[in-house]
C-alpha cells in the first residue's frame, strides 16, 4: 500500500439502514487529510455516499485509519475519487472569552 494509497478493508451490506452497499476504505493516512472522498460507477455516473464510520488504530509508532461509507446504488465495479487539498495550511487565530458561574 503505497504512502496515500486505500485498500479495501471491507464490502457488503451494511450492518444498519437501507443502503444496498457498504464499503470500508484502509489506509495509512487519515482519510480527513483528504478534501473529499467520492464513488463513481465505471459509466462515470456518481453514486451518492454518506461517511458511516471512522477509526484509528496505532502500535509501535504506526497508525492505521479505516473510514466507511454506505452506498445509495449498488454495482459490480467502483471507481474511488479522491480530492487533495493543494492550499492547506495550519493558521492560529488568538481568541479570549470568559466562562462565568451564572451566580
Amino acid at each position: 500500500m503505497g504512502e496515500d494509497a486505500f485498500e479495501v478493508n471491507s464490502l457488503g451490506k451494511p450492518d444498519w439502514g437501507d443502503d444496498p452497499i457498504q464499503v470500508e476504505l484502509k489506509s495509512s493516512v487519515s482519510y480527513k487529510d483528504f478534501k473529499g472522498l467520492h464513488f463513481y460507477d465505471l459509466k462515470g455516473n456518481k453514486i451518492e455516499s454518506e461517511r458511516s464510520g471512522s477509526g484509528s488504530m496505532g502500535i509501535f509508532g504506526k497508525r492505521t485509519y479505516t473510514v466507511s461509507f454506505n452506498l445509495k446504488k449498488k454495482v459490480d465495479k467502483i471507481v474511488l475519487a479522491v480530492d487533495e487539498w493543494s492550499d492547506l495550511e495550519v493558521v492560529k487565530v488568538p481568541f479570549d472569552f470568559t466562562i462565568g458561574a451564572g451566580l
